[in-house]
């Protein structure tokens, strides 16, 4: 009985860190100073932006998690928004030049199942596998995350202090509203995204968690038999 409760302690406290991530950029979690919106139109014909995006770095290509801090108001039951990997255009590592031709989209969603309320957007979790990552990729280690729709009424939301984990040397881009790219440094303003990835020493010691507790239960088993 005691092994059992060791084991399990174990595998509760294998399971907590395997939980922890390795973080690339972050500002789903920094409280900001002042809050805003950008807004988008359909094609670059309503009131706002067609594209609106956000870039992070990258060194090397990994399955990642997204999270984004999106909005609809109204809420409009036919209309829905993608969401795309994009290369960078740019040669310097660290600094996000511009968005670049190759894409995946990685997700799609309903603008009928976002939040209507500016002050508390819904937050967006999605996966990107690697090989969407890796058929982006160019040589200066930056992405960007675009965001499009097929309507105007979706925001994506940015805190107005440009604060966060991995902002600096990226840019916010939207086609109407900045007129296209606008480094965090100078704008002070960051869209609201997280980006992570699993540690994947975390999950082999999750694996061999598993395969101990595993072994203890079939032991017990036998001496029961």
């Amino acid at each position: 009985m005691k092994t059992r409760f060791l084991a399990l302690g174990a595998f509760a406290l294998l399971g907590a860190h395997a939980a922890k991530a390795e973080v690339f950029f972050d500002t789903l979690n920094s409280p900001p100073v002042t809050a805003g919106q950008l807004n988008f139109g359909s094609a670059g014909t309503g009131s706002g932006d067609s594209t609106v995006a956000a870039s992070f770095s990258l060194a090397t290509p990994t399955d990642l998690a997204v999270s984004l801090a999106l909005f609809a108001n109204p809420q409009a039951l036919t209309d829905s928004y993608t969401v795309s990997i994009v290369s960078d255009t740019g040669t310097t590592s660290g600094t996000a030049a511009g968005l670049g031709l190759s894409s995946q989209v990685v997700y799609t969603g309903a603008t009928a199942s976002l939040s209507a309320n500016a002050s508390s957007p819904s937050i967006i979790t999605f996966q990107i596998d690697q090989s969407a990552i890796t058929a982006v990729a160019d040589s200066n280690n930056e992405y960007w995350i675009e965001v499009s729709t097929a309507g105007n009424n979706v925001s994506w939301a940015y805190n107005g202090d440009g604060s966060g984990f991995g902002t600096a040397g990226q840019a916010i881009y939207s086609n109407i509203s900045l007129g296209g790219l606008s480094p965090i440094a100078s704008a002070g303003n960051a869209l609201q995204m997280s980006v992570d990835a699993p540690e994947p020493a975390s999950l082999a010691i999750l694996g061999g968690g598993l395969a101990g507790l595993g072994y203890i239960r079939r032991r017990r088993a036998a001496k029961q038999g």
